[in-house]
């Protein structure tokens, strides 16, 4: 596993809880962030800025920095029009260079070395065609710099895409499939609870959960079918073994309790 999608119940723990570890295993996190957790906070190096976890050069339009969170509905209307507010964004971002050292550090480039704004403080950036920042030439800049970050520096909130983004918005919502899925297995369909695995062992109850999950979208197949009333007009082998669309079903049985003592 490399990368990971968490709520705000994982990802508000300290760094060194979850963030840390995650990375020691090089796996990737794309989360949700706590109230206390977006915001803006100095940057590492004068002319920089941290915002919702990410890297940005203090030249970025004061429009851009405090936005609103995510709107808690399922409606991607709804969310594209949020993300199109944080968009904008993406051009004043710090970039990796590299992936993560050994320890933990890892190098990012200002948004002119990587073509994404112009600054009249990286010359070679004004032959762009991105953004002119309001950069004054002699100034305090970001834009032309590199910068390692810590391990531990805003550790807990950085991550795979940009906080806000349409990136962002497609891969979090894997998560919330996956979590209708589980509804679906534990409620709706499968019934799968405390007490239906009853054997011991991790390779055996994984064996048992693979094989409840088989079932499970094999009945969700059934159940898709039937509420669109298109089955197919050709059957495989495999179709004649489904399971049927109606099955009743049994309460588990109680797990007896062995004496204290």
């Amino acid at each position: 596993m490399s990368k990971v999608v968490a709520d705000r119940g994982y990802t508000y723990c300290t760094h060194d809880t979850w963030a840390t570890p995650l990375r020691d295993r090089g796996i990737t996190q794309t989360l949700d962030l706590h109230k206390l957790q977006r915001g803006r906070r100095p940057g590492p190096i004068a002319g920089t800025v941290w915002i919702d976890g990410a890297l940005y050069t203090s030249a970025i339009p004061d429009a851009l920095i405090d936005l609103p969170a995510r709107p808690l509905v399922h409606d991607f209307e709804v969310l594209g029009a949020w993300a199109d507010q944080h968009e904008p964004r993406r051009a004043y971002r710090f970039i990796p260079l590299n992936s993560p050292t050994p320890d933990g550090s890892q190098r990012f480039k200002g948004p002119a070395l990587s073509g994404k704004v112009r600054c009249p403080n990286t010359p070679a950036s004004m032959r762009g065609v991105g953004p002119l920042t309001r950069c004054e030439r002699g100034g305090v800049c970001g834009c032309g710099n590199t910068v390692t970050i810590g391990p531990t520096v805003e550790a807990r909130e950085r991550q795979r895409f940009p906080y806000g983004t349409k990136a962002w918005i497609r891969d979090y919502a894997r998560r919330e499939h996956v979590e209708s899925w589980n509804s679906a297995m534990k409620g709706h369909q499968s019934l799968l609870r405390h007490g239906s695995i009853q054997v011991f062992g991790t390779v055996k109850t994984a064996m048992a959960v693979g094989i409840a999950a088989l079932v499970h979208n094999l009945l969700a197949i059934r159940s898709l079918r039937a509420r669109a009333s298109a089955e197919p007009q050709t059957y495989s082998e495999a179709d004649e073994d489904l399971p049927p669309l109606f099955i009743k079903r049994r309460a588990p049985k109680p797990v007896a309790k062995s004496p204290p003592g």
